[in-house]
């Protein structure tokens, strides 16, 4: 029985680099931004005209975190291309949809899910700490309804209703709501 090797995953992280390739496979955090922030502004620094496709297999997760990784993708020179792989959602969902018009794409099994920004842990603190916090919160989800707004083509109005649940969305659906551009099947 002949078994074959892989590729150390050093190996195999710099081929999809010369490739121009990126990957979001997690969380959307301060060490998931710095890997893509670094991998971004690398790859502009080396051509800054070829594409960078991001592959994004994403929970979401920090909006300070997404807001950073997506502040630097629409910065950098290069178009960045997007794909969902399993699922996109949150922060995930709204980098997916943020990449290059034409150039967004998804797998026929995956899952997108848009909402509303979640505040994690109890916060405890004096009441005007506490509106000045919800205040906060509410600017941060008014801030991620107008970059989807813009992002699908979809009425602010639309996106605000459609955020205030959880709105899960089959490839098929991203695709008609504006989320994607196209389906990858071979």
């Amino acid at each position: 029985m002949e078994t074959t090797l892989l590729p150390p995953s050093s190996q195999i992280e710099s081929v999809y680099l010369e490739q121009r390739k990126v990957f979001l496979w997690g969380e959307v955090n301060d060490n998931s931004a710095r890997y893509l922030i670094d991998r971004f502004l690398y790859l502009e620094a080396v051509d800054p005209t070829r594409p960078i496709s991001l592959y994004i297999h994403s929970p979401g997760g920090s909006t300070y975190a997404g807001l950073a990784i997506l502040d630097v993708m629409n910065s950098v020179s290069p178009p960045v291309y997007t794909t969902c792989l399993g699922m996109a959602m949150s922060f995930g969902a709204v980098l997916l949809l943020s990449g290059d018009r034409g150039n967004r794409s998804a797998y026929p099994h995956s899952k997108i899910l848009i909402h509303q920004p979640h505040v994690m842990g109890e916060f405890k603190g004096p009441a005007e700490d506490i509106r000045i916090f919800a205040e906060s919160v509410k600017r941060e989800k008014d801030l991620l309804n107008e970059i989807m707004a813009k992002a699908t083509g979809q009425p602010l109005d639309r996106i605000v209703q459609d955020t205030d649940r959880d709105s899960w969305f089959s490839s098929k659906e991203a695709l008609e709501y504006g989320m994607i551009d196209k389906i990858i099947l071979k």
